[in-house]
C-alpha cells in the first residue's frame, strides 16, 4: 500500500481562490488540526464594496468546535457572484447569503482567516451525527502518533540534509555486474528533523500496513523485517543509515511540524553503478 496515511485523503487547500474544485474533501481530523476556528455559525449579513468584485459576510458563532478564543462574530471576504464579476460560472463557484448555517473549517494564511466550501469538511449540511461525533474526537487525535509522506498542497517539501551525493562517492566505482532492479528505503523522522528509523519497504509483509478504522489513518509499520539479500542491498542500507539529518515536514498552514516519512529508491544505472533519488508517494 502505497499511500500510507490517510484513506481517501487527496488534500486541497481550503481556498475559495483554489482552481482544483472537483475532489472529496480531506480527512476530517486533519482539517481540524490545521484550522484555526472550526465553528457552527449563522451568516447575519452580507455587504459589497463599491466595485462589488467581493462581498464580505458575517457569522454570528453558535458553537466553537475549535478555538483559541471565542470571537462572538468572524468575517470573511469571498469573490462575488458571478454575474458581479462578468464572468462564467464555474464549479468554483459557492454563494452564501444572510440566514445560511454552515459548519465551518477556518485556516489563517498570510495574516488572513480563510475557508472554502470546495474539498472541505465546511458545508451547509455540517452538523450530521457522524460529524458532530468526528469533531469531538478529533480533539483527543493525537497528530503525532502518525507519519505523513510529502504531498505540495498539504506540506512543504522536505529533503535530506544529510550529503548522500558524498555518501555514495565510494560506491562510484563499485560495478554491480549483471544485478537488475532497484530497491526502497524508508526513513522515519521526527519533528526535529532527526532520522530516528531507516528500513526497506515492501508491499508484501502482511504486518507492513495498519489502520486506525475509528480515523481512516494509515501508518506503516517500520520495523526490521529482513535482512539485505545481495550486495547491492547491503550499500545501499548502509549509505540510508548514515542518513541523520532530514528537512523538518510542516503544514502549508500554521507551519505546525510532523513526524514524517520519506523514500529514496537505489537503482542501478546503465553503467551498472549505484544511484538514488528521493521518491514520494503523493497522497
Amino acid at each position: 500500500m502505497k499511500k500510507y496515511i490517510l484513506l481517501c485523503f487527496l488534500f486541497t487547500l481550503l481556498s475559495k481562490f483554489s482552481t482544483a474544485c472537483v475532489c472529496p474533501p480531506p480527512n476530517i481530523f486533519l482539517e481540524y488540526h490545521i484550522s484555526k476556528y472550526v465553528f457552527y455559525g449563522e451568516i447575519i449579513s452580507k455587504n459589497y464594496p463599491k466595485d462589488s468584485l467581493t462581498y464580505t459576510f458575517t457569522f454570528k458563532i453558535e458553537e466553537y468546535f475549535k478555538e483559541l478564543n471565542k470571537p462572538e462574530y468572524l468575517s470573511f471576504t469571498w469573490p462575488a457572484e458571478a454575474r458581479y464579476r462578468k464572468e462564467g460560472i464555474s464549479s468554483c463557484d459557492y454563494d452564501v447569503n444572510i440566514g445560511n448555517k454552515l459548519l465551518v473549517f477556518a485556516q489563517e494564511k498570510n495574516g488572513k482567516l480563510s475557508f472554502g466550501l470546495n474539498c472541505s469538511n465546511s458545508s451547509f449540511y455540517g452538523m450530521s451525527v457522524s460529524n458532530i461525533s468526528a469533531l469531538k474526537a478529533a480533539k483527543n487525535f493525537n497528530i503525532y502518533n502518525y507519519h505523513f509522506n510529502f504531498n505540495n498542497t498539504l506540506f512543504k517539501a522536505a529533503k535530506p540534509i544529510t550529503n548522500i551525493d558524498s555518501l555514495t562517492l565510494p560506491l562510484k566505482n563499485k560495478d554491480y555486474g549483471n544485478f537488475v532492479g532497484g530497491v526502497i528505503i524508508m526513513f522515519d523522522v521526527d519533528t526535529n528533523g532527526n532520522v530516528i528509523k531507516s528500513n526497506f519497504w515492501e508491499t508484501t509483509n502482511s504486518e507492513f500496513n495498519k489502520i486506525d478504522p475509528e480515523i481512516y489513518v494509515y501508518d506503516i509499520i517500520n520495523k526490521e523485517y529482513r535482512k539485505p539479500e545481495n550486495e547491492f542491498e547491503v550499500d545501499a542500507l548502509e549509505v540510508s543509515k548514515s542518513i541523520k539529518n532530514w528537512e523538518v515536514l510542516r503544514f502549508l498552514n500554521g507551519n505546525m511540524p510532523v513526524n514524517s516519512r520519506h523514500y529514496i529508491i537505489y537503482k542501478i544505472d546503465k553503467n551498472h553503478k549505484l544511484s538514488w533519488k528521493q521518491f514520494y508517494f503523493m497522497l
